[in-house]
């Protein structure tokens, strides 16, 4: 951050509007309404000049008044550098990279100035190829002086739209309760204690009051479509949306499947079908972790398109779980760039619902962590599949006790990453690989690919064949054996 480019611009302020200084690489906000408000526009502004040339945002300058009347005390006594930083790095996908700093500390003469309590913001250039969204999946581009979004890849989110046929009482009051739970387990640090259960809904913005109420009773409020979908009965689901329930099919050894269907909200299915799994998997004599089957499932029922006329279908096969739900991948996402893409949301009133009950993390964080548990314990990486209008993924539940024993033994001094972890699987099932073929399926880059085989191969877990490919060493292999003999090895 360059001390003489900021006092340059806060020198001009004395003369001139701010909004007339403004360009594609300097945005001024003002201190807003609340600190909520503020840091959408942080967000937003960050969001917006990253995806540009980068720039500045300067907070605590009302665009809309001339000269320095446009510059304020700061009303937040909380506002701090280090919140700041927090707000661009929870509400932009991926992390805006940014410095932020308080005028006075860039230039300690403004101590006595008006431009005292300002926050300068320097935003870097995205370097990612689409670039970068807010937490509500919608980006944001330069046009002139102004931030617009982007509708090329903001979506429009059907589960956000209210249903004015409904009202509160059509949700289910032990389905809410569940959740509530969980959201309380979730969020130790947040007082919810004591809430209604109207107030977590309120608070979610999952109701809102119909048009001349002023008291929050039952028949004033209305559920959105993501309420009505997380919570309501199974009779009015089926009423309100006919396509909105599960197939649950279990192959066996007969000629037709065991198919179920089954018309829950998004709460019951969640711990319904989690259950339901893990009994049949047990019958077959293995398990997949719950934190696996949980997320799966969550992403099924939150990502799919409800205005298509199709279920989601849980499969349980010879050895593999299927579960695919209606609606393809968004934004140009591929199966082969999930892992490190970022998040695109068809019903983002209804993600943020579901990440505010506790069912799920913040965005983007799901994909790795399904990939990495299951590699640790042992399993084959997740296959994923989009076609037309739908969406899948098949789990293989047969394991490698051996890698798994390994890996878990002797995770510290290995320090493998998830990069790491895939290539181990993918030579531990094959004889040889070439270093094209695992960058396609780490969906890392050639040069990324490179530098993680060079650092596995320097430590000895890896080795080069004379045809320029890879392997596992011997060192490695032999460590293996001897879990699969049931002995305990000492790492090399």
């Amino acid at each position: 951050m360059v001390p003489a480019r900021v006092e340059e611009i806060l020198s001009r302020l004395k003369d001139d509007p701010a909004g007339k200084l403004e360009s594609k690489v300097l945005e001024f906000k003002s201190w807003c309404k609340n600190l909520k408000e503020l840091s959408y526009e942080i967000a937003e502004a960050a969001v917006c000049l990253s995806n540009a040339e980068g720039g500045l945002v300067i907070i605590g300058v009302d665009d809309k008044r001339a000269g320095l009347q446009g510059l304020t005390p700061c009303p937040y006594p909380s506002l701090t550098v280090d919140w700041v930083k927090k707000v661009i790095r929870d509400l932009t996908k991926p992390p805006v990279q940014c410095n932020v700093a308080k005028s006075t500390d860039l230039i300690p003469d403004l101590e006595h100035t008006p431009c005292r309590d300002l926050f300068i913001i320097e935003i870097a250039k995205t370097q990612f190829p689409s670039g970068h969204r807010t937490n509500e999946g919608i980006s944001y581009v330069r046009v002139d002086t102004e931030c617009r979004a982007d509708y090329r890849t903001d979506q429009d989110d059907f589960t956000k739209l209210w249903l004015e046929s409904a009202c509160i009482n059509d949700l289910n009051e032990a389905s809410l309760r569940e959740a509530i739970k969980t959201r309380e387990a979730t969020y130790t640090h947040i007082k919810l204690l004591g809430h209604r259960s109207v107030d977590h809904l309120m608070e979610t913005g999952l109701v809102r009051l119909t048009e001349n109420a002023f008291i929050a009773n039952s028949e004033a409020l209305v559920p959105s479509i993501a309420a009505v979908l997380f919570f309501a009965n199974g009779e009015m689901l089926r009423k309100e949306f006919s396509s909105a329930g599960t197939v649950l099919a279990l192959e066996r050894a007969i000629p037709e499947p065991l198919t179920s269907w089954y018309w829950l909200n998004i709460a019951d299915s969640i711990s319904a079908f989690l259950r339901l799994i893990q009994d049949e998997l047990r019958k077959r004599n293995t398990l997949v972790p719950d934190a696996i089957i949980r997320e799966l499932l969550v992403n099924a029922y939150v990502h799919r398109c409800y205005r298509t006329a199709g279920t989601i279908h849980i499969r349980i096969g010879e050895n593999e779980i299927e579960i695919q739900n209606p609606g393809g991948l968004l934004g140009g996402l591929t199966t082969e760039s999930l892992l490190y893409s970022t998040p695109i949301y068809r019903n983002f009133a209804l993600a943020d619902a579901v990440r505010q009950f506790g069912y799920c993390e913040k965005a983007g964080t799901g994909i790795d962590k399904v990939y990495y548990t299951l590699l640790v314990q042992g399993f084959d990486f997740p296959y994923f599949t989009s076609m037309g209008n739908s969406f899948s993924v098949i789990i293989k539940t047969k394991r490698d006790l051996p890698f798994a024993k390994l890996i878990k033994n002797h995770a510290g001094e290995l320090n493998l990453t998830i990069t790491d972890l895939i290539v181990l699987r993918t030579l531990r099932s094959k004889v040889e690989e070439s270093t094209d073929y695992l960058s396609k399926i780490t969906q890392r880059s050639a040069t990324y690919m490179d530098a993680a085989l060079g650092d596995l191969e320097r430590r000895n877990i890896v080795e080069r064949t004379r045809r320029s490919r890879y392997r596992l060493s011997d060192s490695f292999s032999n460590q293996i054996a001897k879990y699969d003999d049931e002995r305990q090895g000492t790492l090399f």
